[in-house]
């Protein structure tokens, strides 16, 4: 079953990324600018806090880091890929028997992987989305993932990831824009059921060319 539902992530994955290729590849018809054949790469710190009431319960904020990889096709439009790794702190440490109750007491980290689409508003506001693929990993037992999770039948340790999200470009140049300060609104589904997160995003911007 967890192959299968394995498989399933790989395929839909691979045919997010395609579609985005293609629809790159139709833009070009009408960008010609080398500003927008532009890829660049910005990197940053994740803070967030669980926002659904039985992670509340055992977990606290978490830290971590993010790698964006982005292609400019307008001056509105971006497309790219983000890796996350965020490291979730539980609450208190209760002795038990059990690996599964004993996760929900112990500390656990997610990374991930989501093809992403930004649009650039007005004013060096921008907003976006991005789905894919993450991994679960529990200090307890990598096997358990998100198990403890009482919605979830015995070991989770894949399910998508998805994130909607709204930030502003900070600007210390007027012809580049190298911070970016995002609010995040993240969750982690699976099994008919879904982790929420609140999330802020501190990145630094390499190369980035303000077009707005």
């Amino acid at each position: 079953m967890e192959a299968k539902r394995n498989l399933f992530y790989l395929i839909y994955v691979m045919f997010f990324i395609t579609h985005l290729m293609l629809a790159q590849n139709e833009a070009k018809k009408y960008f010609s600018s080398k500003d927008y054949q532009k890829i660049y790469f910005q990197t940053g710190i994740n803070l967030s806090i669980p926002a659904h009431d039985d992670l509340m319960r055992t977990h606290l904020f978490a830290i971590g880091i993010n790698i964006r990889i982005a292609k400019i096709i307008s001056d509105k439009l971006e497309i790219g890929v983000r890796m996350d790794y965020d490291y979730r702190f539980s609450r208190k440490n209760i002795p038990d028997s059990i690996p599964l109750f004993k996760a929900a007491h112990r500390n656990f980290s997610i990374a991930s992987f989501k093809p992403n689409l930004q649009l650039n508003l007005k004013k060096n506001w921008y907003w976006g989305l991005e789905t894919g693929i993450g991994f679960v990993f529990s200090d307890e037992d990598n096997k358990t993932g998100f198990g403890f999770v009482e919605e979830y039948d015995g070991n989770t340790r894949i399910g998508s990831c998805s994130a909607l999200y709204i930030g502003k470009h900070i600007s210390l140049d007027t012809k580049i824009n190298k911070l970016d300060l995002s609010l995040n609104w993240s969750n982690f589904f699976t099994e008919k059921h879904a982790e929420n997160f609140a999330c802020i995003k501190l990145n630094y911007s390499f190369d980035k060319i303000n077009n707005h």
